[in-house]
């Protein structure tokens, strides 16, 4: 009889030297019945050993070797052979409080629950953490309130403080193997969506009756200079718009209508733009200045960028968000160049 109570699968690519940090978060986790799915997804450097050594030291760990298709793909070949009751995406650069899963499994069957949501913290050093307890206004959702979750994981409501209300990381959860199974759910690749975790959520909250979210923040998103996110790309903001309108379209295929999507999906598209004019900036001096004036004016002058700056409520916009709205609005790049330079 099968006694694993939720499967943790570790996607491992070019992570040697933050490995064993996250191995021994999860392999001194408090909760008996758990096994680790490493996935090596043609890792360049001695992970792939690693992962070996792993396995032949610990029975729970299993471990697969594949050809590199990214970090979605990675995730699908771990529920390929997980046996959990729940199961857990955990990314082989971070870690986690040793009684995470405890934690988040327990919670999960007294309430029986589809999914478990916990807080996180960021993570630079001891020294520098930053507790995020997002999850303390909610407790359990059923039934239209899960569609509310999905909603604030799409984009808040353009009173909201920030442009985030509930992160979409599938890493700091843990999820029912059963409704994954039955709805025959895997990720998408983040090569082509950018963003793979929330076009997760849009397949998976739809089929859940409970969810909760608890407010500890038991994981730890480590700020790290090689991560995948603090890379240049060129095309990340064409990315960003693919993005926006498959969420779009799933989010009609599910169930909802134009009127409860479209403001919180603008609010969304809206951080993009900040994080893409941004990261214009951070590589001014790699790309040049002129280089740099002219993307963030391609990005503002995109047709879907347009169209919200004459349609959303940025009345109701917390003050910062505003003074970004207005000078997006108006076109004024060598203010949001000289905006993001002083903010770097």
């Amino acid at each position: 009889m099968n006694n694993i109570k939720v499967s943790i699968i570790v996607p491992v690519y070019n992570v040697e030297q933050y490995l064993d940090r996250c191995m021994q978060s999860l392999l001194n986790q408090t909760l008996d019945g758990i096994e680790i799915i490493m996935v090596d997804d043609e890792s360049p450097d001695h992970c792939p050993q690693l992962c070996e050594a792993y396995k032949a030291q610990y029975p729970n760990v299993k471990v697969v070797h594949k050809k590199n298709g990214g970090l979605g793909f990675a995730r699908n070949s771990g529920l390929e052979i997980a046996e959990g009751e729940y199961v857990a995406f955990i990314d082989s650069d971070d870690f986690v409080d040793t009684d995470m899963f405890q934690h988040l499994y327990e919670y999960g069957k007294e309430n029986d629950c589809d999914a478990v949501f916990c807080g996180y913290n960021i993570y630079r050093d001891a020294e520098h953490i930053r507790r995020v307890q997002e999850n303390a206004d909610y407790v359990l959702c059923r039934g239209d309130e899960v569609r509310h979750v999905l909603l604030d994981m799409v984009g808040p409501t353009p009173d909201y403080r920030s442009d985030a209300r509930l992160l979409m990381s599938v890493w700091r959860a843990v999820y029912s193997r059963k409704v994954i199974e039955e709805n025959k759910l895997r990720f998408v690749s983040e090569r082509i969506y950018i963003a793979e975790d929330i076009m997760w959520h849009l397949d998976f909250l739809p089929c859940c009756r409970c969810v909760g979210l608890i407010p500890q923040t038991h994981y730890y998103y480590c700020m790290n200079g090689t991560s995948l996110t603090r890379t240049y790309r060129a095309d990340r903001f064409k990315k960003e718009l693919f993005l926006y309108h498959a969420q779009e379209n799933k989010l009609r295929e599910v169930g909802f209508s134009e009127h409860e999507f479209r403001i919180r999906l603008n609010r969304q598209l809206l951080m993009k733009v900040r994080v893409c004019i941004s990261q214009q900036v951070a590589f001014i001096n790699q790309l040049g200045y002129l280089k740099v004036h002219n993307n963030i004016r391609d990005i503002i002058m995109e047709p879907e960028v347009q169209t919200i700056m004459k349609t959303y409520p940025y009345k109701l916009l917390p003050l910062r968000h505003k003074l970004f709205f207005f000078l997006v609005k108006l076109h004024l790049c060598r203010l949001l160049i000289l905006l993001f330079r002083m903010k770097n």
